[in-house]
């Protein structure tokens, strides 16, 4: 954006004046830097504060609108600046009251603003030596913000009297507006998946029935018997997992609008339509810092298995699902505190689909209450570190900041005892980077890689035993910090190995 041009405003024509610090006025920018047709013609849109008072004006182009204005401000403006309004935005501020208008922001042409403006500073310098408190140029007088804009309240009346429509009750229409989200086409695919599951299963049947009935050794049915099974259940399994990730999103959708409605007590609708708006921004942030690895249509993309994008978006979808809780919160419609347990549990499912330890956003929001979050990804150091990088905004000043919240360490495949086993994978995982399943998996081989070194009892005097049930919850949390709390790990030991373990 253009840097603000500086212009001094003097008092009316043939009143002297004397210019001063107070009087040096910024012209700032606003809306698209191109001229755009409005509901009153083509023109120009610009503004100037003064000791916190801001005055704007809208130009049309027209020549009747010129000489129009020409008579209201006297021949100080020209033709090409004219209308003083409260332009650009909705509420602006004039002196310590608030003004609100309709008119959204129309356009302008900053260099010919300038020109217009900065051409009649010699002749304000010249004449500085009366008027030692001039108001704007072309009206008489300091006054009364009332007075002051009489004589433009018709313009106001007709280019901004243009008040925000009331919003309609969409609870009605809930029915018919759901079809835009793809709700019922999304429970309609699960359905079919659930077909295609039943369909499959009684083809399995049949052939098996029909392997059976043949006339020839029990060995040769056995075989082929075997071999249907396996072929069906790995279409099965396909089907299954198609008809989960389905029903984890259709879910996720109506808790989210649920979720929303709650938080920000609108009716269901317009909750539905605020998700999804903050949920395409929240998407598109995401795509954007993950880089190459979110650019669908590039090369390791397309190399990705089934599973591998699933995952991919499954993280995704809920990262963006709890920016839009995030920052509900943040916006001071309800506290941590005082959120029902619903809610709570939302978030930490999502927090797990979305690869986060549980309590991530708790204590991402307990040490930055007054930031939104625009972005969260992952990545991992080449030491094996992982990390969530966190973009934040803080919602008053708009400063923005990077949170860097470390995950956990991946692990050398093969490792066992006490700092976790091994998670089949064959390469170097980090936890932070583990699907659910593999975390769970990974977490059940390190419980019970430990399991001959825990020490119960104080009157154990094996060597072996060379740990006791809270120095086995500290290594494991050495791993697993970031997916798992310690005091969840301590009372999972504790339940598995406990007080008469090795009775």
């Amino acid at each position: 954006m253009a840097k603000p041009a500086t212009a001094t405003i003097t008092a009316t024509a043939g009143k002297k004046s004397k210019p001063s610090d107070s009087y040096e006025k910024n012209l700032n920018t606003l809306g698209d830097q191109s001229k755009q047709q409005t509901m009153a013609g083509w023109g120009y849109q610009w503004q100037f504060s003064d000791k916190g008072n801001s005055v704007g004006g809208w130009v049309p182009i027209s020549d009747t609108a010129k000489s129009k204005y020409k008579t209201n401000f006297g021949e100080d403006f020209t033709g090409n600046m004219a209308t003083l309004a409260l332009g650009g935005k909705k509420v602006v501020s004039f002196a310590g009251s608030a003004y609100t208008g309709g008119l959204e922001s129309q356009g302008y042409q900053l260099q010919k603003a300038n020109s217009i403006i900065n051409s009649n500073q010699s002749s304000d310098f010249e004449n500085k030596e009366n008027a030692d408190n001039p108001p704007v140029r072309g009206v008489p007088g300091p006054g009364s913000f009332e007075d002051y804009m009489k004589p433009y309240q018709g313009i106001l009346d007709q280019f901004l009297d243009n008040p925000a429509p009331v919003p309609p009750n969409m609870v009605d229409l809930f029915q018919d507006k759901m079809g835009e989200y793809g709700i019922p086409e999304l429970e309609q695919s699960v359905n079919d998946l659930t077909q295609q599951k039943k369909d499959e299963e009684a083809l399995m049947r049949e052939r098996t029935a029909s392997e059976e009935d043949k006339a020839v050794s029990m060995g040769v049915i056995s075989g082929r018997t075997s071999e249907i099974k396996r072929q069906s259940y790995e279409k099965l399994d396909f089907i299954g997992r198609q008809i989960d990730y389905a029903t984890n999103q259709l879910n996720t959708k109506y808790a989210m609008v649920n979720t929303i409605m709650n938080l920000t007590q609108t009716d269901y609708q317009n909750a539905s339509t605020e998700y999804y708006n903050a949920f395409n921004k929240a998407m598109q942030m995401i795509t954007f810092t993950r880089g190459v690895v979110k650019d669908y249509s590039d090369e390791q993309w397309r190399n990705y298995t089934e599973e591998q994008r699933q995952k991919e978006r499954t993280e995704d979808n809920a990262r963006a699902n709890l920016s839009i809780i995030y920052n509900s919160i943040t916006a001071g419609n309800t506290e941590w505190a005082g959120m029902d347990q619903a809610t709570k549990n939302q978030i930490t499912k999502l927090e797990q689909e979305a690869g986060l330890p549980a309590g991530f956003t708790e204590g991402l929001h307990n040490n930055n209450p007054a930031q939104d979050i625009i972005s969260t990804t992952s990545r991992q150091e080449s030491n094996g570190d992982s990390y969530a990088d966190v973009i934040m905004r803080d919602h008053k000043t708009g400063a923005i900041s990077v949170q860097h919240i470390f995950l956990g360490k991946s692990k050398v495949s093969g490792s066992g005892g006490g700092g976790g086993g091994g998670n089949g994978s064959g390469t170097d995982v980090a936890v932070g980077d583990m699907t659910n399943s593999q975390l769970e998996a990974d977490y059940n081989l390190s419980l019970d890689g430990v399991k001959d070194r825990i020490k119960v009892s104080s009157s154990d005097t094996d060597a072996k035993h060379d740990l006791t049930r809270e120095q086995a919850a500290d290594e494991l949390f050495k791993y697993y910090q970031g997916r798992k709390s310690k005091a969840s790990i301590l009372s999972d030991i504790y339940e598995t190995y406990p007080d008469d373990y090795r009775d």
